[in-house]
């Protein structure tokens, strides 16, 4: 059995809330084929394919759980160990010639948890304590700086990939004390800055459009350099406010290793 530290899953599509339906109201794949992983590929992948088909590959039972609820790694909670520690590769296909959407996909995804590990949840409210990303002045701090990029236009394009020290097209990048964006909106930046901030940010800075950041911090307590509440006024020209916020979690009641394909 392998561990590690808690991580999310590499692809969430689209956010659509979450929803318990009943399962007479679901849909399901008409194949589905669920294996304890082999692969020595590095990290977590989930694709949500055309026709209303899913694959992933070393992925825990919790970060599929995050994907077919279209929630941050944060928000479930609960289950047996292995839901964390054991990896799994999932191929579910739905019949040839589907028309479903990648919407259909969630509530499906659902139902094969429930199916193959007899998988039970529950919604709880709680009250959390979080940040809300605002304007600290009216004028963009020099870290911060409108992009002119049309993201749609740029994921059809064939060009090839950026160098790793080029910008982010159209995404993130983040390092030990460092983040980067390139024609990215408010809402990303301020989920990508959750992890260092001690909890979730909420955008906030009514800021509309895409920008290009440019973020370092220090990454010790004490250590030179500004912290990341500092950095993010002084280079971005945004502040971090506590604030208090009432969050849905998902709580795994039950989970049982899958059943055999």
């Amino acid at each position: 059995m392998r561990h590690r530290t808690p991580r999310g899953p590499a692809l969430l599509l689209l956010y659509v809330g979450y929803l318990i339906a009943p399962v007479s109201a679901q849909i399901a794949f008409e194949t589905a084929t669920i294996r304890r992983s082999q692969s020595d590929a590095p990290g977590p992948r989930s694709s949500i394919l055309p026709g209303g088909n899913f694959t992933a590959e070393n992925n825990t039972l919790k970060q599929l759980v995050t994907v077919a609820y279209q929630l941050p790694f944060r928000l479930v909670e609960g289950g047996p160990d292995w839901v964390n520690s054991e990896d799994y590769d999932v191929t579910a296909r739905s019949a040839e010639g589907s028309k479903r959407t990648p919407i259909d996909v969630f509530p499906m995804l659902q139902q094969l948890l429930r199916d193959r590990f007899a998988l039970a949840v529950r919604k709880e409210n709680r009250v959390t304590d979080a940040f809300a990303l605002v304007r600290a002045k009216e004028q963009l701090g020099p870290g911060l700086r409108r992009s002119e990029m049309k993201c749609d236009a740029v994921s059809r394009a064939q060009a090839p990939p950026p160098s790793p020290a080029a910008r982010p097209v159209c995404s993130t990048r983040t390092g030990r004390g460092q983040l980067v964006g390139g024609a990215v909106g408010m809402t990303t930046l301020a989920n990508m800055l959750q992890r260092d901030a001690g909890g979730p940010v909420v955008d906030r800075t009514g800021l509309e459009g895409l920008f290009d950041f440019d973020l370092e911090w220090s990454i010790a307590a004490n250590g030179p350099g500004a912290s990341i509440v500092t950095a993010v006024q002084e280079q971005l020209g945004l502040r971090l406010e506590p604030m208090k916020l009432t969050e849905e979690f998902l709580i795994i009641e039950k989970a049982e290793r899958p059943t055999p394909n």
